[in-house]
């Protein structure tokens, strides 16, 4: 799977990667894009990925929502992320 992100979005495609990135504005260059990651864990606003990232869910396809980690680390990761420090 490949990941791509914009400036407020993820997506795994790069069609939907260009819709998003016109959304919040993102230059097509500054859209970092990854290959070969996997979802491993998705909530609402938040998604954890293989290669450790973490990052916004706001984009992803409903259909993708694996739940792979303990309920200890989403909730961590949960407090972390509704914080207003910045991003870890």
């Amino acid at each position: 799977m490949a990941r791509f992100l914009t400036r407020r979005y993820v997506a795994v495609t790069g069609a939907e990667a260009f819709r998003l990135a016109q959304l919040d504005g993102t230059p097509w260059s500054e859209i970092r894009h990854t290959e070969d990651v996997q979802l491993l864990h998705r909530e609402e606003w938040w998604a954890w990925w293989s290669d450790e990232q973490l990052t916004t869910a706001i984009g992803l396809p409903e259909s993708l929502c694996p739940e792979t980690l303990s309920t200890d680390a989403v909730l961590l990761i949960s407090e972390v992320w509704e914080s207003f420090s910045p991003a870890p």
